[in-house]
């Protein structure tokens, strides 16, 4: 019981605020902190004044100075218990040895010999003595019951409490020093004093427990008042940020328009200015030139020879003459000038506040171009900076149209972020209000884009490869570009809108990269060189970081990494296996193989993808996906060739989106399954020439869109699903 008192004893009720230790010689203000009177002495000395260090109330310095502060006996005497109960020696109260008693009745300590002196005096051999083990298995309680003595009586035990004077005294006491005061009515039992105590204590308690309660569901409020501001201040600088930048980037293709006007203008009026100084010049030069041959002749040929040729050189003179250009008939006058408009100078908006809650509404930035194909799942995302939960948004999907109307549901997805799910077949908008009001970015334009064959890469003819035999081997999107694999030492890079090649990775010589995958947690390449029969992790720009998987590995295919365990899946092709490495290390860690017999073995695997809690793995010649668990190595049949209903003739491409589809390609065909192996849809239509289609990369999800590496074409085609 003692024990367990000292494990629910908060450390801090024994401990100095100042010092941040246990007291020693406590002192207690009459604000009821406590510290040790050392602490309290230097912090007097240096703040010049009695100041609590806690609460930083004011109080006088007794005449005695700080020495004179009372003690706190409780404190003492809880400190005296607590060290005894950790281990502490109490010390014999006459000599400096350890005490092994505790009188009662004297209220004293006393050593092995002391004791005996103690217990030779008759008066005293009736004094009730502990020992050492006893004191320690008293309760706080009973160990404060056995110090209740007088101190002025010392003989006499502590019985009585006297309201006046606001003190426990004893019988002596009553009779002789308080005779005046302690009557019937103002002296009552200690104990009855005691369980007043207590039991006023404890409705004061419960009366400040209910107000603590109070005040933590006021805190809670302010703090989520104080979270409420902070989201909202966050929200209007994200939106002043926008409304800049956004003003910027106009005032920017505003100022290029402008510039690109007075160059335009300045052209038009500098070009006939030019075409007239060139004029200029060719009238003078016909003067000069017919001038200096009216001088010559003149000057330089007898009068028979120079009256030959006078009808000649007078007739150009005077036209030369006559032709001259005049400045006034040919300049226009009007001067370029810049006119400011006066709108310009206005402020672009101001911070205030506002009742109207659908205000605190936007569609979010990255919803504000939604491209999608033909029923497409997507998601629409409002922002907020409001914590509580607004359950009065209305939101509709209509048609450009008008044919088709459909309400949208919102629901609450984190972060004062709400989320609703649509899907349409044409272009169409998103209507929503809070409050019965649109709220900013409503109504939100959905593009629809039509599913099928977008466009084919085939900038590939100019490029050089060290392996002149090489084509598309693989594809693997990077944002806004694919890589392409060549099966040669270089990747190719291209960009996904355009189809233009902008850049050329060059690997290792004499590696040849067959398949690639993505690290996205590393940010790393990771490729099977079909050259040196092992797999290859590099940087962006081609540099190597390790190889591993020689010596295991006969024809590195498909690559599949799981970012959480770390492994690296790895298709032996000619091996009719799955292998796996430590992707971090390249620790060759087991082979996943079947005997060629029953119904799960592989034959010519080629590709995987992660897929839940498992790999899928096209089976390319027993015509089938299959699902390898991640944990257990167990092999499943996921989808299979069946005649006249599923058509999985050799899978070669297999990629799986963020829906869980898994995209199959082979046999000239582009297939769309779900999660569990049912068939979809076909994306190709039968006619766009996919021959030997090997490799298979999601482009992006707005609109959904996959590249195949057309490995017998030598291309690349980008398709809408």
């Amino acid at each position: 019981m003692a024990s367990a008192f000292v494990k629910e004893l908060d450390d801090r009720v024994l401990e100095c605020a100042i010092c941040m230790n246990r007291f020693n010689r406590p002192k207690t203000l009459p604000c009821l902190h406590s510290f040790c009177e050392k602490c309290l002495m230097d912090w007097v000395e240096q703040n010049n004044q009695l100041s609590c260090p806690t609460c930083m109330d004011n109080f006088e310095i007794p005449d005695g100075g700080l020495e004179s502060i009372p003690p706190n006996t409780f404190v003492n005497n809880l400190l005296e218990y607590v060290d005894h109960l950790e281990g502490g020696e109490l010390m014999c109260s006459y000599c400096t040895l350890a005490a092994v008693k505790f009188c009662k009745d004297c209220s004293q300590n006393f050593c092995a010999t002391c004791v005996k002196s103690h217990s030779e005096v008759d008066v005293l051999k009736s004094h009730t003595l502990y020992s050492d083990d006893e004191l320690r298995k008293l309760t706080p309680e009973q160990r404060q019951l056995l110090s209740m003595h007088c101190k002025n009586h010392t003989d006499q035990s502590l019985k009585f409490y006297c309201n006046t004077c606001k003190e426990a005294i004893c019988v002596e006491c009553i009779i002789i020093e308080h005779k005046t005061c302690h009557n019937s009515d103002n002296v009552i039992k200690i104990l009855d004093a005691f369980e007043v105590f207590k039991k006023t204590a404890a409705e004061l308690i419960d009366e400040g427990e209910e107000r603590e309660i109070k005040i933590q569901e006021e805190k809670l409020n302010r703090k989520k008042k104080a979270d409420q501001l902070e989201l909202e201040r966050n929200f209007c600088e994200q939106r002043i940020n926008r409304s800049v930048d956004e003003a910027i980037l106009k005032l920017q293709e505003e100022r290029k328009q402008l510039i690109d006007s007075l160059q335009t203008m300045y052209d038009g009026k500098k070009v006939p200015v030019l075409k007239m100084i060139d004029q200029f010049d060719a009238a003078s030069n016909d003067f000069v030139h017919i001038k200096q041959l009216v001088h010559l002749s003149v000057n330089n040929s007898n009068p028979a020879t120079a009256l030959d040729a006078k009808d000649q050189l007078l007739d150009k003179l005077k036209k030369t003459v006559h032709s001259y250009p005049t400045v006034e008939e040919q300049v226009n006058g009007a001067l370029l000038h810049f006119e400011e408009t006066q709108s310009l100078k206005t402020t672009i908006g101001h911070v205030t506040e506002t009742l109207e809650v659908h205000k605190l509404f936007e569609i979010r930035k990255q919803d504000e171009n939604i491209i999608v194909t033909k029923n497409q799942p997507f998601f629409v995302e409002i922002a907020t900076p409001i914590l509580e939960k607004v359950e009065d948004i209305s939101a509709y999907l209509m048609t450009v149209s008008g044919k088709q109307e459909t309400p949208v549901v919102f629901h609450y997805h984190e972060n004062g972020i709400y989320r609703a799910n649509c899907s349409c077949s044409e272009l169409s908008e998103v209507h929503v209000k809070v409050n019965d009001f649109l709220i900013k970015g409503s109504p939100l334009v959905i593009s629809v884009e039509n599913d099928g064959l977008v466009r084919t890469i085939r900038d590939f003819g100019h490029i050089e490869l060290e392996n002149q035999h090489g084509k598309a081997t693989d594809v693997m999107a990077d944002d806004g570009y694919l890589l392409v694999s060549m099966n040669s030492r270089e990747v190719l890079k291209f960009d996904s809108k355009t189809g233009k090649h902008v850049d050329t990775i060059s690997m290792p010589p004499k590696c040849y990269v067959y398949m690639m995958c993505r690290a996205k947690e590393d940010g790393l390449i990771i490729y099977s060189d079909s050259k040196n029969k092992c797999v290859t992790v590099c940087e962006n720009d081609g540099t190597t970081i390790r190889s591993f998987g020689k010596g295991f590995l006969t024809f590195a295919a498909g690559l599949a990494l799981d970012e959480c365990t770390r492994i690296l899946y790895v298709v032996d092709r000619t091996a009719h296996c799955v292998v796996k490495f430590n992707f971090d290390n390249g620790q060759f860690l087991e082979k996943v193989i079947s005997n060629n017999e029953g119904d799960f073995y592989f034959n010519r695997p080629y590709r995987a993808a992660m897929l839940g809690n498992g790999i899928v793995i096209t089976d390319c010649r027993n015509n089938r996906l299959q699902l390898l668990d991640k944990k257990t190595n167990a092999v499943t049949v996921l989808v299979k060739h069946i005649d006249n209903d599923i058509n999985l003739k050799c899978p070669l491409g297999l990629v799986v989106d963020d829906d869980g589809n898994v995209i199959v390609s082979g046999h000239g065909m582009l297939q769309v399954f779900n999660g569990d192996g049912e068939f979809v849809r076909r994306i190709d239509t039968g006619n766009d020439n996919l021959n030997i289609p090997c490799g298979l990369a999601i482009v992006s999800y707005r609109p959904r869109q996959v590249a195949v590496a057309n490995y017998g074409d030598n291309c690349v085609k980008i398709y809408n699903y």
